[in-house]
């Protein structure tokens, strides 16, 4: 498992968080997304590029 750290630009609202929670939680290999609205950095873990597992 590996966690990449992100800036999320435009997001104002839970609804953001939500949003974008959810979408990048149903990429392949995707295990944890924790999304942070006042930071705007999101935190996603996964098993890596799931070709090639």
């Amino acid at each position: 498992m590996s966690t990449s750290t992100y800036v999320v630009q435009g997001m104002n609202c839970e609804h953001c968080v939500n949003s974008i929670t959810t979408a990048v939680g149903e990429i392949p290999g995707v295990t944890d997304v924790l999304v942070d609205l006042p930071t705007g950095k999101m935190d996603v873990t996964g098993r890596g590029d799931p070709r090639h597992q």
